[in-house]
């Protein structure tokens, strides 16, 4: 590896979190996929914070595909609820291929952010390569999630624009 290269990451240990935050955004647009293990072995000490979110963006944006499992369990965990939206945008780029049932819940039960990069994960890689079963099984969880909203969403603008989604959400799977 380059000696600038292995700066940048020994630059990842530092504790000053600017050089860091900095280095982490460098090492994702240089497009060396040799800094992925590095930086998903931080990102594995990060469980929160914008620490996390840039790691995760990074490896988005190197299409290291072998983290979806680690980023979809991390947007699952309860702790993560309201922190979400940049693992779920981190997905964007990635393989989600295997995770059809996940990107579902996350836009019947995620907010607006969380629910508009998932329905964005859904357009990008699923609509063309869905079965029939798996569409209807999806049409049924999205209807279901869309008639909790109408019953029981937080106030009228978070309700309207959720129930929207799903309504946009519909239209995609028919």
């Amino acid at each position: 590896m380059k000696k600038e290269l292995m700066t940048m990451i020994s630059d990842l240990e530092s504790k000053d979190d600017g050089l860091v935050l900095q280095r982490i955004q460098e090492l994702g647009n240089s497009e060396d996929r040799r800094v992925i293990p590095y930086l998903f072995e931080l990102l594995k000490k990060e469980q929160f914070g914008n620490k996390r979110d840039q790691l995760a963006l990074a490896l988005g944006h190197l299409h290291a595909d072998q983290v979806v499992p680690y980023l979809l369990e991390l947007a699952k965990e309860p702790e993560n609820r309201n922190k979400r939206g940049s693992l779920l945008y981190a997905l964007i780029d990635l393989d989600c291929k295997n995770h059809f049932d996940d990107i579902i819940d996350f836009i019947c039960t995620g907010g607006y952010e969380v629910a508009c990069h998932s329905i964005q994960i859904l357009k990008n890689q699923f609509i063309d390569d869905l079965l029939s079963l798996e569409k209807k099984s999806a049409l049924a969880k999205v209807r279901r999630a869309l008639k909790s909203e109408l019953a029981n969403g937080e106030d009228i603008g978070d309700r309207f624009r959720k129930s929207n989604m799903l309504r946009h959400v519909i239209k995609i799977l028919k």
